[in-house]
């Protein structure tokens, strides 16, 4: 192996280990409709799937959790399980990393949903 392609391979291995992906903590929620506006983006250089659920902090009811979203994917829209009254609610965001087989890794973020 050159030196070039050896190079190559440890960034690949790096890069497994790296994780970045966009979200947005404050978020818009239709109250006609009850949807929220998620824009949760899993970059195409991840080598995970992730899964999103969003908590409310009273009471910490889950008022929606997504699927499985492949790298290079992304979710803008989710409708909420809950009809949630106008105004802000603080959410915790969760964020699961998984591989092919398992959780890996999972990491909160706190958040707002905006009702109106």
């Amino acid at each position: 192996m050159t030196d070039e392609e050896m190079l190559k391979f440890m960034q690949t291995e790096v890069d497994k280990d790296n994780f970045n992906i966009n979200l947005k903590h404050e978020i818009a929620v239709s109250k006609e409709t009850n949807v929220a506006q998620i824009a949760v983006k899993n970059k195409p250089t991840n080598a995970y799937s992730i899964q999103v659920a969003y908590l409310l902090k009273e009471g910490n009811e889950q008022v929606y959790k997504s699927g499985l979203i492949p790298a290079n994917h992304q979710l803008m829209e989710a409708k909420l399980a809950k009809d949630l009254s106008k105004g802000s609610h603080e959410v915790t965001i969760v964020y699961t990393i998984y591989d092919d087989e398992k959780e890996i890794n999972q990491s909160t973020i706190d958040g707002v949903l905006y009702v109106s």
